[in-house]
């Protein structure tokens, strides 16, 4: 009975449990690391947009003298 088994080949359910162990390890120090790094990347966008926004009001300003609507309303009727 024991040289029936010695022949077949493929992996034990054992070595198959070890490398389950190490990928789901490998997985839990992997995801948050990227969790973080797109936390990151969301925050530099955010910070590029609102440098964008700053510069588009100083476009305007020099545009039109001043921040708020100086003009008449009536060339929008």
């Amino acid at each position: 009975m024991g040289k029936k088994f010695k022949n077949r080949k493929g992996f034990t359910l054992f070595e198959l449990v070890i490398v389950i162990v190490i990928i789901l390890i490998l997985a839990s120090i992997a995801i948050p690391n990227y969790l973080h790094l797109k936390y990151r990347a969301n925050e530099a966008r955010a910070y590029q947009d609102l440098a964008f926004i700053a510069y588009l009001l100083e476009i305007y300003k020099i545009d039109w003298g001043c921040l708020s609507y100086c003009g008449s309303w009536r060339i929008f009727r």
